[in-house]
């Protein structure tokens, strides 16, 4: 139910794209959060009348659903100039389209050995470790969350500057927003590592906070090493880079799945953590040596 919601909501992306384009982020902000919160509220209701996990699953997939419907009546209504057609389907479209994802594609398999198989490490390494690791992983994605939410907003911007092919107004941008962007890892970062206990104690209680907490230090700054390339990676996107930026998320995901591996094996979660600093490390001396 949940993967076919998803499958079906998959090309209503192209609609919040739109507005992200036509630098109206708002639209599909408000959108999207109202999707979320209407799927929270249908799995509490489930969950609170004894549904089980099949109704969880429906409350889940119907708001996928009826968010993607909107994505596009709002796209029809607010962008009326705007329409399907078949006959704007080419082989050269395709070729463009495929040679611009396979990149993508690229860092999204590099992030999923990053970041994606980390829980799975911890569950196979050390499984009575599992669920405490599970809770700061859960923050250090907050962390991430936000930061791409912060500048996902540079890329139509970035597109523009890299169409007129103005250099010095990209490079002035890249070096204000990596300014920006620390500023906001720090904000948010330093009180995860500082208050760690504090924070998850008021969270999820005193237990997962003693056991969580040296997990939850060492993500985060991981995070933040990993996520201060962030406005460089998406003015990469934006100026239709990304494909001369392969071999980086490559090392660096593989470098993090055999640290997590090899330290994992030795040490437990903890090892599975430390592993994620050495791959944040070798991702940011990449991007610095051979990148730049």
């Amino acid at each position: 139910l949940v993967s076919g919601s998803l499958a079906f909501s998959l090309p209503s992306g192209t609609f919040n794209s739109i507005f992200i384009g036509l630098q109206r982020n708002e639209v599909p902000t408000v959108i999207v959060v109202i999707g979320k919160l209407v799927s929270g509220v249908l799995v509490i209701l489930a969950a609170k009348l004894g549904g089980g996990l099949l109704w969880m699953a429906i409350g889940m997939s119907a708001a996928n659903v009826s968010t993607a419907l909107v994505q596009y009546w709002v796209c029809r209504w607010l962008a009326a100039d705007i329409r399907l057609s078949g006959t704007s389907a080419s082989l050269d479209a395709g070729r463009e389209l495929f040679g611009y994802c396979l990149s993508l594609s690229v860092w999204s398999v590099a992030m999923l050995l990053v970041s994606g198989l980390s829980t799975t490490i911890v569950g196979i390494l050390d499984f009575k470790s599992l669920a405490y690791f599970t809770v700061a992983v859960s923050l250090t994605n907050f962390l991430a969350g936000l930061q791409n939410a912060a500048f996902g907003a540079l890329m139509p911007v970035a597109a523009a500057l890299g169409a007129r092919q103005d250099a010095r107004r990209l490079g002035d941008m890249l070096i204000a927003s990596t300014r920006y962007g620390m500023l906001i890892l720090s904000l948010s970062g330093l009180p995860l590592i500082i208050c760690s206990y504090w924070i998850l104690k008021l969270w999820v209680g005193r237990d997962y906070a003693l056991h969580a907490q040296p997990f939850l230090q060492i993500l985060v700054a991981a995070q933040i090493i990993r996520l201060s390339a962030t406005p460089y990676a998406v003015l990469l996107i934006g100026t239709g880079q990304q494909r001369q930026v392969l071999l980086t998320p490559l090392i660096e995901g593989a470098t993090n799945l055999i640290s997590a591996l090899l330290l994992g094996s030795r040490l437990g979660a903890i090892g599975v953590a430390w592993g994620a600093v050495i791959g944040s490390l070798v991702g940011i001396i990449c991007n610095l040596i051979y990148n730049m």
